[in-house]
């Protein structure tokens, strides 16, 4: 056995977490988030698989994993945490009429 390599470390250890706010997303709308895009420095740890979702909104939310098929609703006043799926691009969808404010609806991702 020979001294682990440093990513590998890096990711048996997990990484820290990787939070995006949403702004105001208009009824019906959904915004995406490309992980590696948004999080550059992620991509040491990447595919991150842990993701947990804060819906502070008055809003139902729905967010996509990585595509369309894969949905799970989330309801107003929400936290609901997503893992062991690798998530590389993650949509949320205002499923109510009214425009939900910005900042409450917060993405944090990781790798566990």
């Amino acid at each position: 056995m020979g001294i682990p390599l440093r990513n590998t470390a890096l990711i048996e250890q997990g990484s820290p977490t990787f939070e995006h706010t949403c702004g105001i997303i208009a009824g019906s709308a959904i915004e995406w988030v490309q992980v590696d895009t948004t999080f550059p420095r992620s991509r040491t740890w990447s595919p991150l698989n842990y993701v947990e979702v804060l819906n502070n909104s008055a809003q139902e939310i729905t967010v996509y994993h990585n595509s369309t098929q894969d949905s799970q609703l989330i309801p107003a006043y929400m936290i609901k945490p997503f893992s062991n799926k690798p998530v590389r691009v993650l949509g949320i969808q205002n499923n109510g009429a009214v425009a939900t404010v910005a900042g409450d609806v917060i993405l944090r991702f990781s790798r566990k």
